[in-house]
């Protein structure tokens, strides 16, 4: 099925999954031209195009994986029959180190809080059934936050070239050293056939996630106070009954407080607030 957009004198058109190999277009005659003349005799081309690039995304901008039985991680793939999940983890107490160098969607000194808790292969469906087709899929990561339901979690979805769905004719090897990408010209970053195009790939498909059902907004109302509110995220509720632990950058507990029943709580400082911790049971949010 085609769909078209005309723009004045040019006319685009889509098909699901993008066209691949040679395609014959014909003009008819007949077509009218903007300043009245016809098109006597039918033109046609023979266009050739090349296989889409193989790729997968994450869905969304979420930061927050809801703990409890059922847990999944939206995806959006094409031209790819299979990933690899890995999984690495920062628990509770080494959370404050990490931060101290980080925002939440970075890693630098990952190696000193964290370490991999789980690796797995998922198939996205059979090859001839999803070749050149944009795919919506989600992974089931379940068993991983049961086993690991507190702290924060780095997710890496990686494929390489026998996972994807194109026509490479030589066997090369993807892996190589981390600085030789820089070697790659522009078309090898962009061939699904040639290693540079994994260097890329395997930098991108990054990123953290807080285990928890707390949903957690921390606003500074004045010099020495601080606005919080906590809510459940299952159930999109306010979360009263919170513990609220303010600390600085040093780990030194600059507030204290807990939410009322609307989940809100107001918090006075005793120095500047650096990173803000909500509990509730033996959950956690930051």
């Amino acid at each position: 099925k085609l769909q078209y957009t005309v723009k004045r004198s040019a006319v685009e058109i889509f098909k699901e999954g993008g066209f691949v190999g040679e395609q014959v277009v014909t003009v008819l005659a007949g077509l009218k031209a903007q300043a009245g003349g016809k098109l006597v005799e039918p033109v046609t081309e023979t266009l050739a195009f090349g296989e889409p690039i193989p790729g997968v995304q994450y869905i969304g901008a979420g930061s927050i994986i809801p703990s409890g039985q059922t847990a999944v991680l939206p995806l959006r793939s094409f031209n790819v029959g299979q990933v690899t999940l890995t999984a690495w983890g920062i628990q509770r107490d080494n959370l404050h180190q990490f931060f101290q160098v980080n925002d939440l969607p970075q890693e630098r000194e990952f190696h000193r809080v964290g370490s991999q808790i789980w690796k797995k292969d998922y198939s996205l469906g059979n090859a001839k059934a999803i070749k050149n087709k944009r795919l919506v899929t989600g992974l089931d990561i379940s068993p991983l936050i049961r086993r690991y339901p507190k702290g924060l979690v780095r997710l890496e979805v990686k494929f390489t070239k026998k996972d994807v769905l194109a026509s490479c004719s030589e066997e090369e090897d993807e892996e190589d050293n981390y600085y030789s990408y820089y070697d790659c010209d522009e078309g090898q970053k962009r061939d699904p056939c040639h290693k540079c195009f994994y260097m890329r790939q395997r930098q991108q498909l990054t990123r953290n996630f807080v285990v928890s059902n707390i949903g957690l907004i921390a606003k500074k109302i004045e010099q020495d106070k601080l606005f919080v509110a906590t809510s459940n995220l299952r159930t999109a509720r306010p979360l009263g009954g919170s513990r609220i632990t303010v600390y600085n950058f040093v780990k030194e507990v600059v507030g204290t407080g807990r939410t009322d029943s609307q989940g809100i709580a107001r918090i006075s400082l005793k120095d500047g607030p650096y990173l803000v911790v909500a509990e509730s049971g033996s959950d956690a949010s930051y």
